[in-house]
């Protein structure tokens, strides 16, 4: 199930634009490829890809340290604003459901946002919003 976004969730074009620049300066080994180059949300997805097969590749550090930029976008903005559904539903969604090996690498209100996505996609929270812990699960985080 993917999420549905409404059209004034989408960051403008210059707000997406600052954050994905964020991110590719964060991760140099990310090449966008041209069918996302114009499209965000099409980028935060290809971009959590390539973050998964950094960490299938062990190389977590690389993985780590956009991840640490992820997470200060999230302090940065405001809980729903439209960066951070870029970042939920676009890159988020990029990566399979329940990676643990993706969650551990992620900070505490990044690791919020992924516990509210996989809950909200899997039908077990009526809607998308950071949770402290994942609703399918009987533990924290």
């Amino acid at each position: 199930m993917l999420c549905t976004v409404q059209p004034d969730m989408y960051p403008s074009d210059d707000e997406a634009m600052r954050v994905m620049d964020r991110l590719i300066e964060a991760c140099p080994s990310f090449s966008l490829d041209e069918i996302n180059a114009d499209v965000p949300w099409g980028a935060a997805g290809q971009m959590g890809q390539h973050l998964t097969a950094l960490i299938d590749q062990g190389r977590e550090v690389e993985a780590a340290r956009t991840l640490a930029e992820v997470e200060a976008i999230f302090h940065e903005y405001e809980p729903n604003s439209r960066a951070v559904n870029l970042l939920t539903v676009g890159l988020m969604e990029g990566v399979s459901p329940y990676r643990e090996d993706f969650a551990q690498l992620l900070g505490p209100e990044s690791r919020r946002w992924w516990n509210g996505l996989n809950a909200y996609m899997g039908g077990l929270h009526p809607r998308l919003e950071p949770l402290d812990r994942d609703p399918g699960t009987d533990s924290p985080d």
